[in-house]
Order: structure tokens, then sequence, then C-alpha cells
């Protein structure tokens, strides 16, 4: 017995490989996040979340 490849199959592609992460991005959202927590320093830390953000795009 022969195996013969089935013409009517469907092949399909592999799925996108997922695009990588950006460290400045995520660096800005944990001290984003951080700026709310902690109290005093927490205005500091959002003042370098927000340019860490605004160069990450």
């Amino acid at each position: 017995m022969s195996y013969q490849p089935n013409e009517h199959q469907n092949y399909f592609p592999p799925p996108p490989l997922p695009t990588p992460m950006n460290g400045k991005s995520i660096a800005g959202f944990v001290l984003g996040v951080l700026s709310i927590i902690v109290p005093y320093i927490g205005f500091l830390l959002g003042i370098v979340a927000i340019i860490l953000s605004a160069l990450s795009l």
C-alpha cells in the first residue's frame, strides 16, 4: 500500500511571529504605576515615566 497525498488538502501558513517588546515602554508603564502607589517620590517617578513613554513612541 503506497501513500498518495490528497490533492484537495489545504495547507495553511504558520501564524506570524510576535513583535519584539520595547523596553522603554515597559519601564514607562512600571514607573507610571509606581508613581500612583509610592507617596512623595511618585511625582518624580511620574515625570520619568512620561519622558520614557514619549521616547518609546
